[in-house]
């Protein structure tokens, strides 16, 4: 049976919150790179569209056929951290069972989430399990 690995999905939303891809100014090619590098390994169709220099839309397909799907819309860059951080925003440490870093919440621990979680239940679907 396949099934969500917790400890994966955190990894991975530390990479992406370790990615940084602050917007201003439009850097959020580093976490596109992740993220597309993480659902090719999972065995995803994906492309990317650049809409300008640096700034691409990930797309990424799963399971693609006739049937109905799901589309997940989201975003990847985050707002610069501003002054006031009593440690590194971008460091994507776990502490107290939680990860902290900028966009961990809003929306890189979702996306994070997204990837695994699809994957898993595109698997599931495609295999059934028999009992």
């Amino acid at each position: 049976m396949t099934s969500v690995d917790a400890d994966e999905v955190v990894a991975l939303a530390q990479r992406l919150v370790r990615a940084r891809g602050q917007n201003p100014p439009g850097e959020e090619a580093a976490t596109v790179a992740v993220l597309a590098e993480e659902c090719r390994r999972r065995g995803f169709e994906v492309a990317l569209d650049e809409v300008a220099p640096g700034r691409a839309n990930l797309i990424a397909r799963v399971g693609v056929g006739p049937e109905p799907g799901l589309l997940i819309v989201s975003h990847s860059d985050v707002v610069p951290p501003g002054d006031g951080w009593s440690a590194d925003p971008f460091s994507g440490d776990l502490r107290d069972g939680r990860l902290h870093g900028r966009g961990s919440a809003d929306t890189k621990g979702g996306l994070a989430t997204a990837a695994h979680t699809y994957e898993s239940l595109f698997r599931r679907v495609s295999h059934p399990i028999q009992a």
